[in-house]
C-alpha cells in the first residue's frame, strides 16, 4: 500500500511538473504577447501624436489662408471702389469736356454768324 501511495505521489508529481511546465509556457507566451501589444500601442501612440501635430499645423495653415483671403478680398474691394471712383471722375471729365466742346462750337458758330453779318454789310 505504501508502494502504491508512493507511485501515486510520483505520478501526481509528474503531472504537476507537466502542468507547471505548460503554465510556464503559457505565461511566457502571454508575456511575449503583452510585450508585442505594448510595442504596437507605443507605435500607435507615436503615430497619433504625429497626426495631432500635423492636424495642428494644418489648422494654423487654414487660419493663415483665411487671413490671406480676407486681406486679398479687402484689397480687391478697395481696388474696385477706386476703379469706380476713377470711372466716375473720368466720366465727369468727359462730360465737362463735351460741354466745353459744345460751348466752343456754339461760340464759333456765333462768331461765324457775326463775321458773316459784318461781311454782308
Amino acid at each position: 500500500r505504501l508502494e502504491n501511495s508512493s507511485t501515486q505521489l510520483k505520478e501526481m508529481d509528474s503531472r504537476l511538473a507537466k502542468q507547471a511546465e505548460e503554465f510556464g509556457i503559457q505565461l511566457n507566451d502571454a508575456e511575449e504577447e503583452q510585450k508585442e501589444t505594448s510595442q504596437a500601442l507605443q507605435a500607435v501612440r507615436a503615430e497619433l501624436e504625429a497626426k495631432k501635430s500635423q492636424c495642428k499645423r494644418l489648422q494654423e495653415e487654414v487660419v493663415q489662408l483665411k487671413d490671406d483671403v480676407t486681406c486679398h478680398r479687402d484689397k480687391f474691394q478697395n481696388l474696385q471702389e477706386e476703379k469706380a471712383e476713377e470711372s466716375q471722375a473720368s466720366q465727369a471729365l468727359i462730360d465737362r469736356l463735351q460741354r466745353q466742346v459744345q460751348e466752343t462750337k456754339e461760340l464759333l458758330e456765333k462768331e461765324r454768324s457775326a463775321n458773316a453779318a459784318t461781311l454782308t454789310r
